[in-house]
């Protein structure tokens, strides 16, 4: 039991934690905001603690610096990708099935969220983040899909990239498609890619008229 005078004292470091997670969030969003104009090269700590309405004392209290604000705003992008995508796709097993889950989703996430889209675009131009976040597992799915279908690829890498490539093409067009044009992009560029990997046209057929799980 609290004796008295402590009450106040105790809910402080709460009150604390959620003010900075406040200030975090908006400094965040404003930076999130700004990478979606394309102002993110010239802009100005002071420019975007105004935006976020936060001190600019406030901002050296969460970031070192530009390039980790924007990092993190671009990495919070990235989670709300992954999270809304992993939940539709579940524990799906069959390689073929995730592989197409991912491409059609996309196209869904992007139509439904075309600024985090853009967010994302920012980041696509590095392989390496590519491949860890904004499509993971996407080589062992890739992999598992050429072995089902008893192809001899030498080079697996190469569909790897090629996969990559669509979807990322996939959000590129949030920035310019509308939501239906997307989603009809999104489910064209899956039919192409399992043709690519060896599907046969009646198991493409059938895997892209299942339903999308949630969207």
């Amino acid at each position: 039991m609290s004796t008295p005078g402590t009450a106040g004292a105790d809910a402080e470091p709460g009150r604390n934690a959620r003010r900075r997670s406040r200030t975090r969030a908006a400094l965040i969003g404003a930076a999130q905001q700004i990478l979606i104009e394309g102002n993110g090269a010239n802009v100005s700590i002071q420019a975007i603690t105004e935006r976020a309405d936060v001190g600019l004392g406030s901002f050296y209290n969460h970031f070192p610096g530009r390039p980790e604000l924007f990092a993190a705003a671009r990495e919070d992008a990235t989670a709300r990708f992954r999270a809304w995508i992993d939940e539709r796709i579940g524990e799906e097993t069959d390689p073929v099935r995730r592989l197409t889950l991912n491409i059609r989703l996309t196209g869904r996430f992007a139509a439904a969220h075309p600024d985090v889209s853009r967010v994302l675009l920012s980041r696509l131009a590095d392989p390496d983040v590519f491949s860890t976040a904004i499509a993971p597992g996407l080589h062992r799915d890739v992999l598992a899909v050429i072995t089902a279908q008893g192809l001899d690829d030498d080079d697996p890498d190469v569909a790897v990239i090629a996969v990559s490539g669509a979807i990322e093409a996939v959000i590129n067009a949030a920035v310019r498609q509308g939501p239906a044009d997307l989603t009809r992009m999104a489910d064209a560029i899956a039919r192409n890619v399992l043709r690519m990997l060896g599907v046969a046209e009646t198991d493409l057929t059938k895997v892209l008229a299942a339903p999308l799980p949630g969207a």
